[in-house]
C-alpha cells in the first residue's frame, strides 16, 4: 500500500487544490467571497461530477468525541452531500470517515478520513442534509 497509495492521495489532494484555486479566480484582492459582486450562477457543467453513493459515512464536528452514523447521498472529488441527525451550522468543520468510490480514485474503493467544511444545508420533511467541501483527506489505517 505504501508508495502507490501515497501517489493516489497526492493526486486526489491536487484535484481539491485545483478546485479551490478555480473557485478563487476573479475575486477582488482583499475581499472575501461574500463581499464580491455576484456574477451569473455557474452552470451545472462547471461543477465537479457527482456520483450517487448510498453508502455509510461516520462524521463528527471537529473536536467532538462521538461519531454519528449517516448515509452519503452523493459525492464528488470536492465534496460530499449527506444526511445529518442534527443540523450543522454553515462553516462548521467536520471530520468524516467513509469509503471513497473507485469512480473518484480511479483505483479500488479506499477508506478515507477527512476534514470538511459545511458549505450548504437543506431540509426536506424530517430529513436534514449538508453539503461539505473537503479540506483535506488521508487514507484510514487498516
Amino acid at each position: 500500500m505504501g508508495h502507490q497509495s501515497g501517489n493516489l492521495f497526492q493526486k486526489i489532494a491536487s484535484l481539491f487544490r485545483t478546485s479551490r484555486i478555480r473557485a478563487n479566480r476573479g475575486r477582488e484582492p482583499g475581499k472575501s467571497g461574500s463581499e464580491q459582486v455576484k456574477g451569473p450562477t455557474p452552470s451545472r457543467r462547471d461543477r465537479a461530477p457527482r456520483f450517487s453513493a448510498a453508502r455509510p459515512l461516520s462524521y463528527r464536528p471537529q473536536g467532538a468525541l462521538d461519531w454519528c452514523e449517516s448515509t452519503i447521498q452523493n459525492i464528488s472529488r470536492s465534496g460530499v452531500l449527506f444526511q445529518v441527525q442534527f443540523p450543522l451550522r454553515l462553516d462548521t468543520v467536520v471530520e468524516m470517515m467513509f469509503k471513497m468510490p473507485a469512480e473518484i480514485t480511479g483505483k479500488s474503493e479506499t477508506t478515507v478520513i477527512c476534514r470538511a467544511k459545511v458549505a450548504r444545508r437543506a431540509s426536506s420533511g424530517f430529513s436534514s442534509l449538508v453539503a461539505v467541501s473537503i479540506l483535506n483527506l488521508r487514507e484510514a489505517a487498516p
